[in-house]
């Protein structure tokens, strides 16, 4: 067996977002010009090098954005994001049949870890899921955002693995599956269709068969 363990993405790989969005939708529309400049702020600081303090290089910016003091956009940025945003996954399911694969993979003797932009700390206990990791990250803690290598890194070594025996699983392209592929972790992109000249080493959707078609893809 070469991939010893297998890694997911947390938003919209582990749940399904449209139902986190239908939750939180009245909070983008009471506070819209909040979370469009929390949404370019996250864009800018994925491709910023080098941030020695992920949290407070992201106040800046969202400050810079609002013209607002920092302290403001720090608290605004605590309030909406990590702390009510987070009370959202209350009630939200996982997708059908992971649970069970996850099941399968721990008895198949593979490790599993969580690795995301966001803290997934209780978030990961409202889906009822939270007794299958060998550990979980958020790769604020370190600093930069997927598909920077550090977060990918990072996890491997929590892991104590090297990356190419982790297999990665998410469903953002530009971020998840990039990024890890990058790193020499190999990669299964969550989507209806397989990106063009992608570099995913398998494309699925649907977690229904996901535990026998890792095996395959291991046993080729």
């Amino acid at each position: 067996m070469s991939i010893k363990a297998v890694t997911f993405d947390f938003d919209g790989t582990l749940y399904p977002y449209y139902r986190l969005f239908l939750k939180s939708i009245y909070l983008g529309l009471i506070h819209p010009g909040f979370f469009i400049a929390f949404g370019r702020v996250r864009s800018e600081i994925r491709k910023m090098r080098p941030i020695n303090d992920f949290h407070k290089t992201q106040a800046e910016l969202l400050s810079e954005r609002l013209a607002i003091p920092y302290q403001k956009a720090r608290q605004l940025i605590e309030y909406h994001i990590y702390q009510n945003l987070k009370l959202k996954f209350k009630g939200i399911k996982a997708f059908p049949y992971l649970k069970d694969n996850l099941d399968g993979l721990k008895k198949e003797g593979f490790k599993l870890a969580v690795l995301s932009d966001f803290p997934v700390d209780s978030k990961i206990n409202y889906l009822g899921m939270g007794g299958f990791w060998d550990c979980t990250f958020c790769s604020e803690q370190c600093n930069y955002l997927k598909p920077n290598p550090e977060p990918f890194l990072k996890i491997a070594d929590l892991l104590v693995l090297p990356p190419h025996k982790i297999l990665y699983i998410g469903d953002r392209y530009d971020y998840d599956i990039i990024g890890a592929h990058h790193v020499g972790m190999k990669t299964g992109h969550l989507s209806r269709t397989a990106e063009s000249g992608g570099v995913a080493d398998f494309t699925f959707y649907g977690y229904k068969n996901l535990r026998n078609l890792i095996i395959r893809y291991d046993n080729c």
